[in-house]
């Protein structure tokens, strides 16, 4: 079932009213096809107007909005490397705090419901790193793999040979990018996520140090 208000023609209205006996209105929702907005009055008032770039509150306090909420913030941490001999399958390569190996139950601490947005890798000046270079990361939060990173050398366009960088999403598959961002649900004492090597092909071998920033979105307030 369904509710169609159908103006005259294109640049018309179409409007609800909310009145009482012998009152014109009092409150009115009313769709101008001229500019497509959308405005609400009350008391004969213009209380708010939405446009498809905008909504504007005609200068109304808006009330009940939590300033201090921390959904939706963007949280990120920065892991690191500097011994390339541990970059096998199976080993958890990058470290926090003061140095500390990873495990797959030790790793950045985390609480809070969040979801997996992007990541950033870099390495130190490399002469040895080539499109050929893919290195693929197990993500594992509390002993289980949610996804998984790839860094692909040879997809130019989130990663870059002279400046040893990459970026881009998670993947769901280990094999082939596929966009994914997994939502982590806090089972009351917190998380880690630690990266294990999955597979290295070509892995740039002679510079120190190795970065990779992780970047969640919280999904509820803690």
């Amino acid at each position: 079932a369904c509710l169609e208000l159908c103006s005259n023609t294109v640049n018309d209205l179409s409007y609800i009213d909310f009145t009482y006996p012998n009152t014109d209105k009092r409150g009115r929702a009313i769709y101008d096809f001229s500019n497509d907005t959308l405005k609400f009055e009350v008391a004969n008032n213009s209380q708010m107007i939405i446009s498809n770039s905008d909504v504007d509150f005609q200068g109304n306090t808006v009330s009940n909005i939590n300033l201090n909420s921390r959904k939706g913030q963007i949280v990120s941490f920065i892991g690191e490397n500097s011994n390339y001999t541990a970059w096998t399958t199976g080993n958890y390569v990058f470290k926090y705090g003061n140095g500390q190996s990873s495990t797959a139950r030790f790793g950045i601490g985390m609480r809070g419901d969040a979801k997996f947005k992007y990541w950033v890798y870099q390495c130190e000046f490399e002469t040895n790193l080539s499109t050929s270079c893919k290195l693929v990361f197990d993500v594992i939060v509390n002993n289980l793999i949610v996804c998984y990173c790839i860094v692909d050398f040879s997809n130019t366009t989130n990663c870059d040979v002279t400046h040893a960088k990459g970026t881009g999403k998670f993947s769901s598959s280990a094999t082939s990018q596929i966009d994914y961002e997994f939502g982590i649900t806090d089972p009351g004492y917190g998380y880690n996520v630690s990266y294990r090597v999955n597979s290295n092909t070509s892995n740039p071998h002679n510079g120190p140090d190795h970065r990779m920033s992780t970047f969640l979105e919280t999904l509820e307030d803690w």
